[in-house]
């Protein structure tokens, strides 16, 4: 019983460092590319607001979070980001947000 509890409590650690770095380097690649500053302002927030969320009390389960990070991931692999591609990344930062119990991600266009 303690073994399960303890494994479950290391798990949920190393999930909410895991997924705020991940934020992080979302983050970062989005600070190097060439897009409008509005829509660059507004991701880097809603990057970072999740991130600070996240730390405070992770709510993204592990198998949820491979799938969007998969998803982020293909979308700011190559350092652009298309119309449908920013529709995405919305739609990937907005079900984080309702995940997370936060108030509706600012718009980033």
């Amino acid at each position: 019983m303690i073994l399960g509890i303890t494994s479950f409590v290391i798990g949920s650690a190393f999930l909410k460092f895991g997924i705020g770095t991940d934020l992080s380097d979302y983050r970062d690649a989005v600070q190097e590319m060439e897009i409008e500053a509005q829509q660059k302002d507004a991701l880097l927030d809603d990057f970072e607001r999740l991130r600070l969320s996240v730390a405070q009390r992770n709510q993204i389960g592990f198998f949820e979070w491979v799938e969007i990070d998969d998803s982020i991931r293909g979308m700011l692999a190559d350092g652009m980001l298309d119309g449908r591609e920013s529709e995405s990344l919305r739609a990937d930062i907005d079900r984080m947000h309702k995940i997370q119990g936060l108030s509706p991600a600012r718009e980033s266009e």
